[in-house]
């Protein structure tokens, strides 16, 4: 059964909200110069495996079975000295429970 969703479509009707949770992940990458492009991509899509061990950590502390991302931002700031791309990703979601 899939646990994480972007809308209704498709969740199961048996659910019991839990909780609503707010949540940041940050990381940084380091890069050499010229290769900015290629730290970009492999960045964002680093982000879904990421967000799903956050999940993943957050259904089971909370004793929640599925998660519904209401809202979601990503960030990306450039630092030139040293070569470092900073991306955070905030985050917030409904955790339900089957019934």
């Amino acid at each position: 059964m899939q646990q994480v969703y972007f809308s209704r479509l498709g969740m199961p009707d048996n659910i019991e909200e839990v909780e609503t949770v707010e949540f940041v992940i940050r990381w940084e990458v380091s890069y050499n110069e010229g290769d900015h492009d290629r730290i970009d991509a492999a960045s964002y899509d680093e982000i879904k495996e990421l967000l799903a061990k956050k999940l993943e950590v957050l259904l089971k502390d909370k004793g929640a079975d599925i998660a519904r991302i209401l809202q979601s931002s990503v960030h990306h700031k450039t630092k030139y000295e040293p070569f470092v791309s900073e991306i955070s990703g905030e985050y917030k979601a409904v955790l339900y429970k089957l019934l």
